[in-house]
């Protein structure tokens, strides 16, 4: 890729490095089917950004052999604590990323981590701003933050994984609706590290997704909390003797927004529920090979996986102390 611009952002913070960054987002319709072909990661590649995120979560700050044309790994310290930051060093010729695989960061000092992982896979559409996701992921003390790097509608073309609807297009670089996105390989290491690593029982330990809903969606509801499975399955979120994750998220949220609708699928027949996303359905226990066309169900579902569609207002700096709150008492240390 020709005409190649360093990137350079301040430091002094985490919020204003990730914020600096958000403005390299791969804008909706940036992509031609060839320029995005030429962006994907060859198969090593995929292996080097595997081997990143796996390292990173290990405490080794330090970039793969393969990655190195294209990403920086630096250590950052914000109030007193030190983070491995993964991002990415070029710009292409119209000003954004050249690549778009996405923002890793990991505290290096994990004795006082949570055993959640936060990831946002929507920047440019459902927030315009990392402000929310660095705050909690920082706050809350979680184990990992990833924000995808490209906007969903990056490449206008429909996914060949998840078929769309007449109603809903899911697009090619949609990272919650195609298997073939950087996003979803990064959260799919994850996933293997936490398992290598003690698992991940439901009493501490969940993989958040941070989404934002339109206000004509769902309107009654501010945050709709879930889990992979749907309305139809509404006996599952209520059997206490799972100890699901979004039941205790949602439990604590309400406590810090009683004026707030926080509602589960079986509180609702709304449809945000996350039936579709791959990631979810690879976490519920659907075989790889049939993430683009199987959704979960109750035999398989591990609840690992928590999806929250937001409100906007709920969203904003006034509501972070509220969701640092409900996070340490559904996650405790």
């Amino acid at each position: 890729m020709a005409n190649l611009t360093s990137i350079s952002c301040g430091q002094d913070t985490l919020l204003d490095l990730a914020t600096c960054l958000n403005g390299f987002t791969v804008p909706k319709a940036a992509y031609t089917e060839q320029t995005y072909f030429d962006a994907q990661p060859t198969e090593i590649e995929f292996g080097g950004w595997t081997q990143l995120v796996t390292s990173m979560l290990e405490g080794r700050c330090a970039i793969p052999d393969a990655l190195e044309p294209f990403y920086n790994v630096a250590e950052l310290v914000d109030n007193g604590q030190s983070y491995c930051v993964a991002s990415e060093r070029y710009t292409a010729d119209a000003g954004y990323y050249a690549k778009g695989w996405g923002l890793f960061i990991v505290p290096l000092n994990t004795s006082e981590s949570r055993h959640f992982h936060l990831s946002s896979p929507h920047p440019m559409f459902d927030f315009y701003e990392p402000d929310q996701a660095i705050t909690l992921f920082q706050r809350s003390k979680a184990r990992s933050l990833l924000i995808s790097g490209r906007h969903r509608q990056a490449l206008s073309l429909p996914t060949t994984c998840v078929p769309s609807t007449e109603v809903t297009t899911y697009w090619t670089t949609d990272p919650a609706h195609s298997v073939a996105e950087p996003f979803h390989a990064a959260n799919v290491a994850i996933q293997a590290w936490q398992d290598a690593h003690g698992g991940c029982p439901l009493n501490q330990c969940a993989y958040i997704q941070l989404h934002g809903k339109a206000s004509t969606t769902c309107s009654p509801i501010h945050f709709m909390i879930s889990s992979g499975l749907g309305p139809a399955d509404a006996s599952w979120y209520t059997n206490t003797s799972l100890n699901l994750p979004a039941s205790r998220l949602r439990t604590e949220l309400q406590k810090s927004f009683p004026a707030y609708n926080v509602s589960l699928p079986s509180d609702t027949s709304c449809s945000l529920t996350a039936t579709k996303n791959v990631f979810g359905r690879f976490l519920n226990g659907v075989h790889p090979s049939d993430l683009c066309t199987q959704a979960a169900d109750v035999q398989s579902a591990t609840g690992r996986f928590v999806h929250v569609e937001q409100a906007f207002e709920v969203t904003q700096a006034d509501h972070y102390d509220g969701w640092v709150r409900a996070l340490e008492a559904a996650f405790p240390l």
